[in-house]
């Protein structure tokens, strides 16, 4: 499965931000989900540092932020970045999904990498009053 690079992705911190994702190959064939397959997102500073956040389907944060599978075939859904789990990030950071393949067997749950790319967290408009 060849990796696509996707547009930048611009969030504000300390703000809930929602990504729409859908799994294609280079040459645009749609990928098919199987029942145990899980899609993960990480965020690093560089793309070779350990994730500062790293997201699993179906295992939410504390704070609320998840990679949510809304179809199957072709596999899309949608990354939450809670603004608990935002309040920290300042600038430019990289992004990775994968697809880690439960039917694989050699290797065991192999990890497919779909989309890499940046995101930038700006900041946010001063004073949430009344909250």
């Amino acid at each position: 499965m060849p990796t696509l690079v996707q547009p930048d992705i611009v969030a504000v911190f300390g703000r809930t931000e929602d990504f729409a994702w859908s799994a294609y190959d280079a040459d645009g064939e749609a990928t098919v989900l199987a029942a145990g397959d899980k899609i993960r997102f990480k965020m690093a500073r560089k793309p070779d540092d350990t994730p500062l956040l790293e997201l699993v389907s179906g295992s939410p944060t504390v704070n609320g932020s998840g990679v949510t599978i809304a179809d199957l075939d072709p596999a899309s859904g949608t990354v939450r970045l809670a603004q608990g789990d935002t309040i920290s990030f300042r600038g430019d950071y990289h992004y990775e999904m994968n697809l880690v393949d439960d039917s694989e067997t050699a290797p065991p749950d192999a990890i497919k990498q779909f989309i890499r790319g940046k995101i930038t967290f700006l900041p946010s408009q001063l004073g949430d009053l009344g909250l």
